[in-house]
């Protein structure tokens, strides 16, 4: 369904060696993951670049359907780390948005540091785990 894109500075991709984000695609919805700073629901200017080119891949698309979710480290507490993980996925949304994908084709989950990408004790930071995943259908 999309091509690879990548940009961004923070390292860490699905199915590409460097940048972020990525659009990793095979068989089955193509992902792309975006990573954040410490407590942050910024994105960077090459991020957004990367996501609004996959938006654009992506609205040609004749049946979209977008999950957006949001997740943490393992930094902070529960209720914390689910408000900062909306925040998160609600950028994404907006870049999204920005870039031609309509609000109703998108759906928005925060899960906080419940599925980490990778696994970390309580009170860890793992920049890998601050992250969206955005699922194109």
């Amino acid at each position: 369904m999309f091509d690879a894109v990548q940009g961004g500075d923070l390292g860490r991709t699905r199915g590409l060696p460097h940048g972020n984000p990525a659009v990793t695609a095979g068989p089955g919805p193509a992902t792309l993951e975006v990573l954040f700073k410490l407590n942050s629901a910024a994105i960077s200017g090459p991020d957004a670049g990367s996501l609004k080119a996959a938006a654009a891949q992506a609205a040609n698309a004749k049946s979209l359907r977008v999950e957006i979710v949001g997740h943490t480290d393992s930094l902070g507490n529960a209720a914390a780390n689910k408000a900062l993980a909306l925040r998160r996925a609600r950028s994404v949304a907006d870049v999204l948005a920005q870039a031609g994908i309509p609000a109703e084709a998108m759906s928005i989950r925060a899960l906080g540091d419940e599925k980490p990408a990778v696994a970390d004790g309580p009170g860890v930071s793992e920049p890998a785990n601050r992250r969206v995943e955005i699922i194109f259908h």
